[in-house]
């Protein structure tokens, strides 16, 4: 079978093939032919673009004042209600920053107590009716190890915040007290208590729970009251850093950050500065990198 010959009347647009063959109607470039080949020697770049970053610059600028001698009040903040084990102190007594007022247990993990006790009587009673059972035995010593960790565990401290004196406990031994009740009332000392106020323009919603050798007490509309040693401020206040809104990536509840190396960091939400958002997250290096996660 002959075929024949297409010749090309506009100039350059077809390379001088001596015949073509339609196989399809898709155009096939032909080696050689026109300027889309690359020239010999030259790279085509086939890396990924690099992400667009950001670093979390510290906040700086924080003001730290002594405050008078007040009334601290100790509320029980947990996810729910609590049982009083045992006070520590009563009123009237001096404490120390740092002591035990009094021990509590979340209801939550009694009910798992309870239930791990009962546990434990039965196997108990399995034994005794079978004695020398190694498996009786071993289940035994299970359940009785855990149960004696998960108590151990389920003890919550409460600690003091200042030094000063012990002013009124409403509750006793016993007492289920909610999240907000007030546990124990305090008369701290003088020079134990710091009023913290954040630099102009920067707008806290939600202070660090510490602050170098400061413990967060309360929380107002004119900053938040610290007790310890003052310190030096940037310092105490170093994990408070801004960050381009960009570079948060929520996951389910939790807010993350990812550095350039792959790191990912868990970060507290805590306020503004104008477009950037302010952040409370583990201490880092001056200068990393976070990627952003789009406009």
């Amino acid at each position: 079978m002959k075929f024949r010959s297409v010749k090309s009347t506009v100039g350059n647009l077809f390379c001088p093939v001596a015949s073509v063959i339609i196989l399809m109607t898709t155009l096939i470039a032909l080696p050689g032919c026109g300027s889309g080949a690359p020239e010999p020697g030259s790279s085509i770049n086939t890396e990924p673009d690099s992400p667009e970053t950001v670093t979390a610059a510290p906040v700086i600028g924080f003001i730290l004042i002594p405050a008078p001698p007040d009334t601290v009040r100790l509320r029980w903040f947990g996810e729910g209600p609590a049982v009083i084990d045992e006070l520590m102190v009563l009123p009237g007594d001096s404490v120390s920053q740092g002591d035990t007022l009094m021990t509590l247990t979340e209801s939550l993990r009694l009910v798992e107590l309870e239930r791990l006790a009962m546990e434990v009587q039965i196997a108990l009673a399995a034994l005794r009716a079978i004695p020398g059972d190694s498996l009786l035995q071993i289940r035994y010593d299970s359940l009785t190890a855990i149960s004696d960790s998960l108590v151990t565990l389920s003890v919550v401290p409460m600690l003091s915040p200042v030094t000063g004196e012990v002013h009124l406990i409403p509750g006793q031994t016993g007492d289920t007290v909610l999240p907000g009740t007030i546990l124990v009332t305090l008369t701290s000392g003088p020079g134990t208590l710091f009023l913290a106020s954040p630099p102009p323009g920067v707008m806290m919603d939600r202070w660090p729970e510490s602050a170098g050798g400061m413990t967060l007490i309360e929380t107002g509309p004119e900053g938040a009251v610290y007790s310890g040693d003052g310190g030096t401020v940037d310092a105490d206040f170093s994990m408070v850093r801004s960050v381009n809104r960009n570079a948060l990536f929520e996951d389910d509840l939790r807010m993350l950050m990812i550095s350039l190396e792959g790191d990912t960091l868990e970060v507290i939400r805590a306020g503004t500065s104008g477009a950037d958002v302010i952040v409370i997250l583990p201490l880092i290096t001056d200068g990393t990198e976070f990627i952003t996660w789009g406009n």
